[in-house]
């Protein structure tokens, strides 16, 4: 069923169409021919099918490909040839006259469109694909800035000329036409080897032979003075497309050992003798080919799977060190102590060897990266140190409360990590006066003894009789959209088991300590840490009560 009579069903139903088509049936045949006439007048490819189907009914053409030469002639795919030849010409004028605007390639969109509708005849499509390619390509440049749609166009284009080969494989003597196809295309749409596979066995035997003989002649070339490699991959990889097609696996391994020179050569070699399982064949290969392209890093990821696979562990670790030296992000940091534990490194000792070279060696890139190499170091360990342990949230213990004030952390680079931070100081033995006397509606309200209004903890964790602050923080949470937290117990009490239990706080503050949060927000906080015989951790504080109620549940 044609394309339009499919539309009359999709529209009308199957009813309507048998009803139409007995109507047709009951019309005398010199009206139906008059009508039919009248019609292809006015439709260039329905004359075309006119005059394919005379010529095939008045010739025995045994096969589509002697019909060629002769329905290449008809007087109706002349016509529509001048008709394409013509499309193309306005639409390249227009493009000229217009060149600060996209050209209309809608005129060629609609000859695609009727030439689709010749679809049962594919040797006479396929002459008329070619002519419309050979008119377009050789000036298909001029619109290059509407590539997008140009290329579209050619694809469709391609893609119909393609299935005309594949209803009606060729003579061999196309092959001739498919090369100067594919020399005029300066887009590169064609592949060599897709159309390989539908040109039918004739054009597949000329192409076989002419790429062996292309292949020995180049051989014997290289022999001559002043030879020139400039065609070199062309012809080996159409020698290799004619061998992969014969199936002959192992002249095309043969084939692909001699004149390695770049490295997609030697990863194709690779790729094709592990297929057969020549597995320590490929690794060599493949090391060979790192030592010439060393900067190709699909090439170390290559090996480094080779030598996980083969149990070559220490190959595995001196590459992936170099990586790590190179670029010293977590994810290399980590791959590299699993092979040192794989190559039977103890982890803890391998560890500190990395963190150690962290600390005393510079890579070539760090100081586009940090303000200073002293920066790079913390910030470089401080991420290894992350990655080893995956807290929920990690403390950095300052110099000054002057430091803590003054940090301005990226958040979104905090998010992107998944990370809460505390920051925490000591107070200095002096009291810093500025410091202290810093204070919010708040932070007044926090300080102030229980009243009627305010709500006192219990005496396990009551405020010390001196409520200045020992300890200021800031905690940042932008992984859970809280850039900054005015005061945060849960982060309290957890550094307070840290300072505590690592004694860094003064000798009369380790059983109890006050910490302020808040001050960079303007919402100064107090918060009340201790620690009872037990070495239980108690946090609290005074809090202002906002609002009263019950629930019932």
């Amino acid at each position: 069923m044609s394309a339009d009579a499919a539309d009359f069903v999709d529209a009308e139903g199957p009813d309507a169409a048998l009803s139409l088509r007995a109507f047709l049936s009951d019309q005398p045949p010199a009206v139906l021919a008059a009508k039919l006439w009248q019609w292809a007048q006015s439709m260039p490819p329905l004359m075309v099918a006119l005059e394919v189907w005379a010529q095939q009914s008045q010739r025995a053409l045994p096969d589509a490909a002697s019909q060629a030469p002769a329905l290449a002639s008809l007087p109706a795919v002349s016509k529509l040839k001048r008709q394409i030849s013509d499309s193309v010409a306005e639409v390249y004028r227009n493009a000229h006259d217009g060149y600060d605007s996209p050209p209309d390639l809608s005129a060629l969109e609609a000859m695609l469109d009727q030439l689709q509708t010749l679809s049962d005849q594919p040797v006479v499509l396929r002459d008329l694909c070619v002519h419309l390619w050979e008119e377009m390509a050789p000036n298909c440049d001029e619109l290059q800035y509407d590539e997008g749609e140009l290329h579209s166009l050619l694809d469709r284009l391609l893609d119909l000329l393609h299935q005309t080969l594949i209803d009606a494989p060729p003579a061999a003597d196309w092959f001739d036409t498919w090369m100067a196809l594919m020399d005029n295309d300066p887009l590169g749409l064609w592949d060599e080897a897709e159309a390989l596979a539908m040109v039918g066995p004739a054009v597949q035997a000329r192409y076989i032979e002419t790429a062996r003989s292309e292949w020995q002649q180049w051989l014997a070339d290289m022999a001559s003075p002043g030879f020139s490699e400039l065609n070199r991959e062309h012809v080996r990889q159409r020698y290799l497309h004619a061998l992969a097609l014969q199936g002959d696996v192992a002249a095309q391994i043969d084939t692909m050992r001699q004149h390695l020179v770049h490295a997609h050569e030697y990863l194709i070699l690779v790729d094709r003798l592990e297929q057969q399982g020549h597995t320590d064949e490929a690794l060599a290969y493949l090391e060979t080919a790192y030592g010439l392209h060393p900067d190709r890093r699909d090439m170390e990821e290559r090996l480094l799977v080779h030598y996980d696979r083969t149990g070559r562990h220490t190959d595995a670790l001196a590459l992936r060190r170099q990586q790590l030296e190179i670029t010293p992000n977590s994810a290399n940091y980590l791959a590299t102590l699993r092979s040192a534990v794989a190559a039977g490194h103890d982890e803890d000792t391998y560890r500190a060897e990395l963190h150690a070279w962290a600390a005393g060696h510079e890579p070539p890139a760090a100081r586009a990266h940090a303000n200073s190499w002293d920066d790079f170091r913390t910030h470089l360990r401080m991420r290894w140190w992350l990655a080893d342990n995956q807290p929920i949230a990690a403390w950095a213990l300052l110099d000054s409360p002057d430091t803590v004030l003054a940090l301005s952390p990226d958040h979104a680079a905090l998010k992107a990590l998944n990370q809460k931070v505390g920051v925490a100081a000591l107070q200095p033995a002096t009291p810093d006066v500025p410091l202290i006397a810093r204070s919010s509606r708040e932070a007044r309200a926090f300080a102030t003894s229980a009243s009627a209004t305010t709500a006192s903890t219990s005496s396990a964790h009551a405020a010390p009789a001196d409520t200045e602050p020992d300890l200021w923080v800031r905690a940042f949470a932008a992984p859970v959209g809280v850039d900054e937290d005015p005061v945060t117990g849960s982060l309290n009490a957890s550094l307070a088991q840290w300072l505590m239990a690592d004694g860094l706080l003064p000798q009369h503050r380790r059983q109890a300590y006050t910490a302020t949060q808040g001050q960079a927000l303007g919402r100064d906080g107090l918060v009340f840490l201790s620690r009872d015989d037990s070495g239980q951790v108690w946090v609290g504080g005074d809090v202002s009560a906002c609002i009263r109620g019950t629930v019932t549940l």
